[in-house]
């Protein structure tokens, strides 16, 4: 406080007065903690209990963007692989506020992506992976990876496209996929959920469709290049009926079988005398796409013996 003398020397003290010093700029750092939505900072303590205020430039101040005496400070609701800036500043006991710190730049982790595949032909099958951002920026990018033997075309190297195509496969078999992803500074995440594909079946064919007497007919068919495990049907077209192997009946219900369960010819019984009947054939595969009917192959079964009767 402040004493004034009057010229009889004679006065009282003024009002007691204080005032803070100013505090320094605090330094910031990135803890390094981070997820793939959320970043942790670490500030330098102000002298004398000062406050340190947080902030992120652009829409990203959830958790932060309060004065608060606590050093460390986490930002979330963030976004993937992506770039944010951050800085802090101080103030003292009256208030009185710093500059901003040296801004620190920080990109969140990727998420883990999901895999979604597609057969696209009897030797083909298309993955894409979704739940990606910014893919395209730094060292970003996804991997691809197939599980099973023989299948590394269009897989095991970084891409920067979120779809890729695994050629040179085998017809009707199920292969397994799984993908992972990088951000813009080369963090890997996970391994996604592995995925399961068959390729598609081949269509087969009717060789011959041959008959046996007046109520019964055999059919050859041709499996093309599906394994032996592939279900097939077989369709009277006529009738529009559908033959079951176990029986050798047509019915209207349609009755899948294994190629291997078949017998080559498969039989055909209880036919009307002297008809055409027409066939065709289609497969599915494992995953239960059926593909398109083949071609129709008919023939007619005999006519019934008559006997002739001698005159008497």
């Amino acid at each position: 406080y402040i004493i004034v003398y009057n010229t009889e020397a004679v006065s009282s003290p003024s009002n007691t007065a204080s005032s803070y010093t100013l505090v320094s700029v605090p330094t910031l750092q990135f803890s390094g903690t981070k997820t793939d939505t959320s970043v942790t900072l670490v500030s330098s303590q102000p002298a004398n209990g000062g406050e340190l205020y947080f902030d992120c430039e652009g829409t990203c101040d959830t958790g932060i963007n309060v004065w608060t005496t606590n050093q460390t400070a986490t930002v979330t609701g963030l976004t993937q692989n992506t770039q944010y800036t951050f800085t802090v500043k101080s103030r003292n006991g009256d208030n009185v506020e710093t500059a901003n710190s040296t801004p620190v730049q920080v990109y969140t982790y990727a998420s883990i992506p999901t895999l979604t595949p597609s057969a696209s032909s009897v030797s083909e099958i298309s993955l894409t992976a979704s739940n990606l951002e910014n893919i395209s920026s730094g060292q970003s990018g996804l991997f691809f990876e197939c599980q099973s033997s023989n299948c590394s075309n269009g897989t095991n190297e970084w891409v920067k496209n979120q779809s890729t195509s695994v050629t040179d496969l085998l017809t009707n078999t199920q292969y397994t996929f799984r993908v992972k992803a990088r951000n813009a500074e080369g963090d890997e995440t996970a391994w996604s959920e592995s995925v399961l594909r068959y390729t598609l079946a081949s269509t087969p064919s009717i060789s011959s469709v041959t008959p046996v007497d007046s109520s019964s007919m055999n059919i050859e068919i041709e499996n093309a290049d599906n394994p032996t495990n592939t279900e097939i049907l077989i369709k009277e077209s006529t009738t529009g009926k559908y033959l079951n192997p176990s029986t050798n009946d047509l019915e209207t219900t349609p009755v899948w079988s294994t190629f291997s369960s078949l017998s080559q010819p498969s039989l055909v019984k209880n036919l009307s005398s002297g008809t055409v009947y027409s066939f065709t054939v289609q497969a599915k595969n494992g995953d239960g796409i059926e593909t398109a009917t083949s071609s129709s192959t008919s023939s007619s079964t005999l006519l019934t013996s008559i006997e002739a009767i001698l005159p008497t």
